[in-house]
């Protein structure tokens, strides 16, 4: 029988509700050992903190508070590094949990690499965050996902042998916010390890305002600007702004966000389509790249 760490990185949410939830799964006897790890990445606030650190009286449970944030790849490297097991199971510390059988489908599968997938669980239709996730779950069935594997790979809810995770860490260049998973989905791929898609999902159901997701989309923007090249083949708006520089119209698309951008952060702070939010995704991210002194050529 092998071991298992299940671990969750934290900041400023409460995970004690999640560590409950698992200690209270099907399926640990299928493990000869394991453990649950909560590393909080230096939370600001003080309330999350203290209710976690309730986790270090639960059974099985460590809780590591860290003085200093590492960044959302280097935290999930650094709960590896202190796992002690033969498999690794990451689960975000804001999800929740839709299943008793969570941990006993992981355990039936020896695959090196297992991505369960999450669902999206909210009570609010108005909430731009909510609607984005949902149109694109709608896109990302398991049948899907088994199409484009190393697309579709999320770090908020996957299972990894702890020594290939230790060969093939998260790019801690990935120090802003987002991306730092399809980063690894790429890593994944380049190395050659097959991922296996099944459907054991998390559930999402923390959803931030319109505005702060607007300030979480326009900070993924740039880290996703700074690694241009790299992602070329593996994110959509990638691909779309290309097909704009190829046609020599980005240029328009980045004076749309100077000219319109304000006025369409406050119409998406309402309730507004779907589609003019991919629209200012592209012009906010064709700004971006328009104030870079780097730009590779067109092929």
């Amino acid at each position: 029988m092998a071991s298992l760490s299940v671990l969750i990185p934290v900041y400023n949410c409460n995970a004690y509700r999640l560590v409950t939830d698992l200690l209270a799964q099907k399926g640990w006897a299928m493990w000869e050992r394991w453990e649950i790890v909560v590393a909080d990445d230096a939370s600001t606030d003080g309330a999350c903190r203290e209710a976690n650190q309730k986790i270090a009286a639960l059974p099985h449970c460590r809780y590591l508070l860290l003085e200093r944030n590492k960044g959302r790849a280097a935290i999930r490297n650094y709960l590896v590094s202190v796992a002690t097991t033969d498999y690794v199971l990451l689960i975000d510390g804001d999800m929740t949990l839709v299943s008793a059988d969570f941990i006993q489908n992981y355990a039936r599968h020896s695959a090196q690499v297992v991505y369960g997938g999450y669902c999206a669980i909210a009570p609010s239709k108005n909430n731009l965050r909510y609607r984005c996730e949902v149109a694109a779950l709608a896109r990302q069935g398991v049948m899907q996902r088994r199409k484009h594997p190393y697309w579709h790979f999320h770090t908020c809810n996957y299972f990894i042998q702890r020594a290939l995770a230790l060969q093939i860490p998260l790019d801690e260049s990935y120090t802003g916010y987002g991306y730092e998973d399809v980063a690894y989905g790429k890593a994944l791929q380049q190395a050659g390890i097959p991922v296996a898609h099944i459907d054991n999902p998390v559930g999402f159901c923390l959803f931030e305002d319109n505005a702060t997701f607007l300030d979480k989309t326009d900070a993924a923007l740039h880290t996703l600007c700074q690694h241009y090249e790299e992602l070329t083949d593996y994110v959509a708006l990638i691909g779309m702004h290309r097909k704009l520089r190829g046609l020599h119209v980005d240029t328009l698309a980045a004076l749309g966000y100077r000219c319109f951008g304000k006025r369409l952060r406050a119409r998406l702070c309402c309730h507004a389509p779907l589609l003019l939010f991919q629209a200012y995704k592209l012009m906010y991210f064709s700004y971006l790249y328009s104030t870079k002194v780097w730009r590779d050529p067109i092929s």
